[in-house]
């Protein structure tokens, strides 16, 4: 037997014992209470003791049951760091990071630094997020580099760039998700789907739905979703953030 009920305040105990009569002379071996407004505590104990299901319905609309309904989703967005070694600027000829990115590693047609920064950055991203994807955590920072050489004095002489991958973690506010399905509380369970807040891919912040974490847990708890940006421009935010910057 359901029932629903469509009011502005939250059912009480009264109320489950009136659906308790109801039920008991329907014959019916099972009840299911749906309220709009919501239930009070003393009405949940009861029903639960009477085995009756109390349920409130979702359509398009944000959760307003924090305490009971646990909705989760991160978003995980990368930033890197680049890093150089000693660097004798009267040796090296370097002013900028332009110039330390357009060297070639040997001559006039091999790749530039920046050719092989962004190579390395974009195996240092998949990697990280290949033992994310199968550890179920949050994508983890990891750094690689190469090092180039040239001759001063008959000696060679050799400078470390290192690039530096990172994430920031955000997490998606509660207002922002959308429900469709029927919430228990007495089982403390929600049957339909869910939808997370929407993800901006063109600029540095994932959306104004989505809250930077400081201190993200370590695991992902079972049943909560998680988005992790990758392959963005890491050659144009080179150039961007660090081309005309002094390279000491």
């Amino acid at each position: 037997m359901i029932s629903c009920k469509r009011l502005n305040v939250r059912l009480d105990e009264q109320d489950i014992d009136a659906f308790w009569g109801e039920l008991q002379s329907s014959g019916a071996n099972k009840g299911v209470l749906y309220s709009f407004g919501g239930f009070t505590r003393p009405a949940l104990e009861k029903a639960q003791a009477l085995d009756i299901c109390c349920c409130k319905l979702y359509k398009n609309q944000p959760p307003d049951l924090p305490e009971s309904l646990v909705l989760k989703f991160y978003c995980c967005t990368p930033k890197f760091r680049i890093r150089l070694g000693e660097l004798p600027d009267e040796i090296w000829g370097f002013t900028t990071f332009n110039d330390l990115f357009s060297f070639r590693l040997s001559s006039e047609t091999s790749p530039t630094v920046l050719d092989h920064l962004s190579e390395i950055y974009c195996k240092g991203e998949k990697a990280a997020i290949e033992v994310a994807t199968k550890s179920r955590e949050f994508p983890q920072s990891w750094s690689s580099g190469i090092e180039i050489s040239t001759i001063h004095e008959g000696a060679p002489l050799f400078l470390s760039v290192l690039v530096e991958g990172a994430w920031e973690v955000y997490r998606g506010k509660l207002e922002a998700h959308l429900l469709h399905g029927s919430y228990s509380f007495t089982s403390g369970e929600f049957q339909g789907s869910q939808m997370s807040p929407w993800v901006d891919l063109r600029g540095p912040h994932p959306g104004p739905a989505w809250e930077l974490v400081e201190d993200p847990p370590v695991k992902i708890e079972p049943g909560v979703g998680i988005f992790i940006l990758e392959g963005g421009d890491f050659r144009q935010k080179a150039i961007e953030y660090y081309g005309p910057n002094a390279s000491r």
